[in-house]
């Protein structure tokens, strides 16, 4: 929401709840994931012999909320265990919907090597690319 919240009140809050979600069902009316993602991968995460969580990462190419800009380098937080899409691959975080177009790939790795496989923060598309084809971690 970005704005200063203080002094007001459970029913402005809530009106101003109710505006955004109105805005967003507005921008995804056929209730679309929110986010589509290009060059992804969907990682199993590690801990020891334990499997602690998946997650998914990759570029966007689309997103319906105001998270993530298109050419955005994005991880989701923990996708939920959800029965998978018959036809597409589409991910579920407690917030958000992931679909993952094209070319990806599915890995397991520690949990602490995930960073390694991720870009420094102002990279470009093109230094991901590199970065995920080359194998680098």
């Amino acid at each position: 929401m970005g704005k200063d919240l203080f002094g007001l009140g459970d029913n402005d809050i809530a009106e101003l709840d109710r505006k955004n979600r109105d805005e967003l069902l507005a921008r995804n009316p056929d209730n679309q994931p929110e986010v589509t993602l290009e060059m992804w991968t969907l990682a199993h995460l590690t801990r020891g012999d334990q499997k602690v969580r998946t997650v998914v990462f990759g570029v966007v190419s689309e997103c319906l909320t105001d998270d993530y800009m298109t050419g955005d380098i994005v991880c989701s937080t923990s996708l939920l265990d959800t029965p998978p899409h018959p036809k597409r691959r589409i991910y579920v975080s407690q917030m958000l919907r992931y679909e993952c177009k094209g070319a990806g790939s599915e890995i397991t790795i520690p949990e602490d090597e995930l960073n390694s496989r991720l870009p420094a923060p102002e990279a470009g598309v093109n230094d991901f690319e590199h970065h995920q084809s080359s194998g680098e971690q």
